[in-house]
């Protein structure tokens, strides 16, 4: 009896430290991936290599440093890690949290952190270039793949999932459920040009036709003689509209 007692003080003392002193802090232990795995496991943990990444970190790294070092802070480093691994796993982001060694609601805000720093720096990656000897570059990059003259660009639209901006729960497949993307690649398959703000419901020329790619092409001197290839058997154009994708309730591979 007095062991049932002793017992039951003891838990009363837990329950009483928990309301003076709160729950307490749990500290993570954090991986030091980019060290500890060697090149090849690198790039087959986050589909990028070693070299990309510390290219990667120095222009972003500015935005992602805490003005301190209190709290356990995460590494710009980790951050940027943290939000590789879920652009190549697709994971949900307590299996990020999992693997990074952190808590799902410091994952859920570097990821929105890091993207919005990588998204930054579109102007000086994502561009057709205008001058005329670049421009003869890349048609003769694609020239040397297939012999097709005067190409600039291949295009092609696709479907990106994404979360449902309606109030009612949608299955991913629905066509609320899905944006349409343009995008434009040259030969080496580096993206030249994206337009992503339309639904998925919308044709592939209503995009085009109201874009300012379009207009670009038509009324700049240099783009005379310039195509875009549109063709959907064109190995590159391909590249931009066969990403798979997997309906959250339904495991069947499906191409876009």
């Amino acid at each position: 009896m007095n062991l049932e007692i002793d017992i039951a003080d003891d838990d009363d003392l837990e329950v009483l430290d928990l309301v003076k002193y709160g729950v307490p802090r749990q500290i993570y232990l954090r991986q030091n991936y980019f060290d500890e795995l060697n090149a090849v496991t690198f790039r087959k943990e986050f589909q990028l290599t070693k070299e990309c990444v510390l290219q990667l970190l120095p222009m972003i790294e500015e935005q992602l440093e805490y003005p301190t070092d209190a709290n356990n802070c995460v590494s710009p480093m980790n951050q940027l890690l943290a939000c590789l691994r879920l652009y190549a796993t697709g994971g949900h982001l307590d299996q990020i949290a999992d693997y990074m060694g952190m808590h799902l609601s410091t994952v859920s805000r570097i990821v929105v952190r890091v993207s919005e720093a990588i998204a930054s720096l579109r102007n000086m990656y994502i561009k057709l270039p205008e001058a005329e000897n670049n421009l003869r570059k890349i048609q003769q990059d694609f020239y040397d793949v297939a012999q097709f003259p005067t190409v600039i660009g291949a295009i092609d639209c696709t479907h990106i999932k994404i979360q449902s901006p309606g109030v009612m729960k949608v299955k991913y497949t629905a066509i609320g459920n899905r944006t349409f993307v343009q995008m434009v690649c040259n030969s080496k398959l580096e993206i030249l040009n994206v337009v992503a703000r339309w639904p998925g419901s919308v044709h592939d020329a209503t995009i085009f036709n109201n874009c300012a790619l379009k207009h670009n092409l038509e009324n700049t001197p240099s783009f005379r003689n310039c195509f875009l290839l549109g063709d959907s058997g064109y190995p590159k154009k391909n590249i931009i509209c066969s990403r798979p994708y997997y309906d959250q309730e339904d495991t069947e591979k499906n191409t876009i």
